[in-house]
């Protein structure tokens, strides 16, 4: 069977322009042998919501189809100079090299008897091999907590817990199950069941950042945090790193796995 020489490129979106922060969203793929020039882009933007929050996910979405469209209208064109270039070039013609909401990004190159096919699979490789699995919703830091309840049903924590306010000249957090006892004893459960590593990273740094927030407080106060582990058991050794990272975060934390929640009662009472 023959093949055929393709290049490719791969779209990115770019949320912050100064700040370089950007995802690939989609990849083009050019087969001049078989007249094949199509970008493939996301159809759903949960993961892109889930990195960015306040994107507007239909505008983007919109956009990323205005490309698509842009590019099979180019297809049908013959005889165009663009028609020899790469796939790279193809794109740079409609997105230059700018500070636009996306960039292009690698300029790769194979060899193929299914264009299509083998779009598929750069698209999985580049764009959707990190996302949930179809089907499969993450626990949330409720259910996780959930489990610290089943825990400590039999101790009177539960049924004195109370939300809490903690203070500093910088920031504030409420936790919503925290317990006095001498000092402010205040409970997170925090999900970690996240679709891959960058993502449970992403969490675990933003908690660690309410900590800095509110580590000046004047009152004393302690946090434990009830972590729920991650379901895939290759994200295991992520699930165990960013545990020692919020260990390590300001206000030095007690930080404990879901199934060690009855913890808590013995800490507390004493």
């Amino acid at each position: 069977m023959n093949k055929h020489a393709y290049t490719y490129s791969v779209l990115q979106y770019r949320h912050d322009v100064w700040s370089g922060e950007c995802m690939n969203v989609g990849v083009l793929v050019y087969c001049p042998d078989l007249g094949y020039l199509k970008l493939q882009t996301r159809t759903g933007g949960s993961r892109l919501s889930n990195a960015f929050p306040g994107i507007n996910r239909k505008a983007l979405l919109h956009d990323m189809r205005e490309l698509e469209r842009w590019f099979d209208r180019k297809c049908s064109e013959r005889g165009s100079e663009w028609m020899w270039r790469s796939a790279h070039d193809v794109g740079l013609r409609l997105l230059g090299d700018d500070d636009s909401s996306f960039r292009w990004h690698l300029n790769g190159t194979g060899v193929t008897n299914d264009p299509a096919s083998t779009q598929d699979q750069l698209f999985h490789r580049f764009v959707t091999q990190h996302d949930p699995e179809p089907g499969r919703v993450p626990r949330t830091d409720e259910q996780v907590f959930e489990v610290v309840r089943s825990k400590l049903k039999t101790s009177e924590i539960l049924s004195r817990m109370e939300p809490h306010t903690v203070r500093s000249n910088y920031s504030e957090f409420t936790f919503e199950h925290s317990f006095r006892n001498g000092r402010w004893h205040c409970i997170q459960a925090i999900s970690l069941d996240s679709a891959d590593a960058e993502q449970m990273q992403r969490k675990a740094e933003r908690w660690a950042g309410v900590l800095v927030g509110i580590s000046e407080a004047p009152e004393p106060f302690t946090v434990y945090m009830v972590t729920g582990r991650p379901t895939k058991a290759d994200l295991t050794k992520q699930y165990e790193r960013m545990m020692e990272l919020l260990r390590h975060a300001p206000t030095k934390p007690l930080v404990l796995d879901e199934e060690e929640a009855d913890e808590i009662g013995r800490r507390i009472i004493g």
